[in-house]
């Protein structure tokens, strides 16, 4: 970034979501950097149509764009621009592209697929999620240009990056997160993943107002499968929000995905067992008398 005049700017790009206030609020200070989001999406600004068009990527480029920040996730709206042809438009004007993907995990290629097979400069995933690393760490992976950049602006350095420390314990879990991410049967966890949801479904079968369906993909698009237990009114004994407040005051705690008419039970994080214990829990909450 040396040699250009501030404020720098950053576009963002591919639609709002929730994660775009979070990295605004963590990059624009005043007399540094700005966020634009470009025109056009089916929540609420202007639009052509619903569909990104590539002129409104190039439009929104100007001296003081130092790069484009793609986010990859099943739960954006459709219309954007494939990545693809962001990393062609915003290279061709020497911009480079950080591809946000924190959730992007499975499939383990993803780690090196955005960067080393489909162009982009670097790519940021989190350390916590599917890695099973530490939550308070993360992991970029791409040019050492950039990386070194990164370094240089982060602690223990006066910079934007110097209050987003973490020990050297989480970067430690986090190398060991990845070196066993990779070590991993992948096609064996997906079955097992399909088993637990299967064997849920079962347990589950004879509870009044309660169908328990296969859901797919995962909330991020992740290629992994998860349960959708829906809820009947007036039929199941308890409603969505009830049935989480009691799985939330048991011991264990029991963490579900809240759905319009019911709950999500995502086997991705679940240790040996857990989702037998879990599918327990709920044939006892569900089963008993209305």
């Amino acid at each position: 970034m040396r040699g250009r005049p501030f404020p720098i700017q950053t576009t963002w790009y591919s639609r709002r979501n929730g994660s775009r206030e979070d990295t605004a609020d963590a990059g624009e200070r005043p007399g540094w950097a700005k966020f634009v989001s470009l025109p056009g999406n089916p929540t609420g600004d202007q639009c052509l149509g619903y569909e990104t068009q590539p002129f409104e990527l190039e439009g929104a480029f100007s001296d003081r764009t130092v790069g484009v920040l793609y986010v990859i996730a099943g739960f954006l709206p459709p219309g954007v621009l494939s990545l693809q042809q962001t990393i062609q438009i915003a290279h061709a004007r020497g911009i480079p592209v950080v591809v946000d993907a924190a959730a992007q995990l499975p499939p383990p290629e993803n780690l090196w697929r955005f960067t080393r097979d489909l162009g982009a400069d670097v790519a940021v995933f989190s350390g916590g999620k599917d890695l099973h690393g530490p939550q308070a760490s993360g992991l970029i992976v791409g040019k050492q240009s950039i990386i070194d950049a990164v370094r240089m602006n982060g602690y223990p350095n006066h910079s934007v990056g110097r209050p987003m420390k973490i020990g050297k314990e989480n970067i430690v879990g986090a190398l060991a997160a990845v070196e066993w991410y990779l070590s991993q049967d992948h096609d064996a966890r997906l079955k097992d993943c399909e088993r637990q949801v299967q064997h849920l479904a079962e347990v589950l079968a004879g509870c009044p107002g309660v169908v328990v369906r296969r859901a797919w993909p995962g909330e991020a698009g992740e290629p992994l499968p998860r349960a959708l237990v829906e809820l009947t009114a007036g039929e199941s004994r308890l409603g969505r929000d009830a049935l989480i407040a009691e799985l939330r005051s048991g011991d264990p705690i029991i963490e579900v995905g809240r759905a319009p008419n019911g709950i999500y039970v995502n086997p991705a994080t679940l240790g040996t067992g857990e989702m037998e214990y879990v599918a327990r829990t709920l044939n006892t909450l569900l089963h008993a008398s209305l």
